[in-house]
């Protein structure tokens, strides 16, 4: 309360005292979506938004995309938009099954929309360029994807990041939710609410504790190929 008074006095009471009503809220509502996160009430945004097809686009004089690789992009580059639907609530334990090897690829429906209550945001990274995003995340971090790793305990945080889950930002959440990356700056080690699309990305099974042969700490960072991916919504647990 102490913190929220002083920004009150500082930023507000001036403005209230003006009787600039309308500038108040505008600022009250940008330190609460700054703080906890935005549902975005736009139009919804895709990957074409960014002048990349929705398929994506290998680069200039590689081999084109097969249509299996075509059809994985679509996946990746689903609308962020929150969508009307109500969303399956799962827990970390049931995405994750333990730090054991698990067979759990048919365990789940690619494309469910699920909620994920009271995990920890470990830590985050943009990515580089992939054919999802037509390479252009290699000069401009903007239309880069967010690597989100997710924890159910601070203690991810210390050596056992081969256990986390990931779930990602895409182009198309960042173009609704212009102050993503301050978002996460607050949200780091803090309790957080996720919902968002299922993905098995199993390209990275060899990463993954599930399915790798050669399991060691440089080519492991994560238990299981199931992703939140994309997520349309992050915000501080209540």
């Amino acid at each position: 309360m102490i913190r929220f008074k002083s920004t009150f006095e500082k930023t507000l009471k001036p403005l209230f005292m003006k009787n600039n009503l309308l500038i108040a809220i505008a600022v009250l509502f940008c330190l609460t979506a700054a703080t906890y996160g935005l549902v975005s009430t736009g139009s919804p945004a895709t990957i074409a938004d960014i002048g990349c097809p929705d398929e994506g686009k290998e680069k200039a004089g590689s081999k084109t995309l097969s249509a299996e690789k075509k059809e994985f992009n679509k996946r990746k580059n689903k609308s962020a938009a929150e969508p009307t639907e109500k969303p399956t609530v799962l827990s970390y334990a049931q995405l994750q099954n333990g730090r054991e090897k698990v067979d759990d690829k048919g365990n789940w429906k690619e494309g469910t929309y699920v909620e994920l209550k009271d995990v920890y945001l470990i830590d985050y990274k943009e990515q580089k360029g992939e054919s999802c995003n037509c390479y252009q995340a290699d000069s401009d971090k903007t239309k880069a994807d967010i690597h989100l790793n997710i924890g159910d305990s601070l203690s991810f945080a210390d050596k056992n990041n081969d256990y986390y889950m990931v779930v990602e930002i895409t182009p198309s959440y960042k173009a609704l939710h212009k102050n993503v990356m301050d978002s996460l700056k607050l949200l780091k080690n803090q309790k957080v609410t996720i919902r968002g699309y299922l993905f098995y990305d199993s390209e990275h099974e060899r990463n993954s504790i599930n399915y790798c042969k050669t399991c060691t700490n440089t080519n492991v960072w994560r238990k299981s190929c199931w992703e939140i991916h994309p997520i349309t919504y992050i915000g501080k647990s209540k």
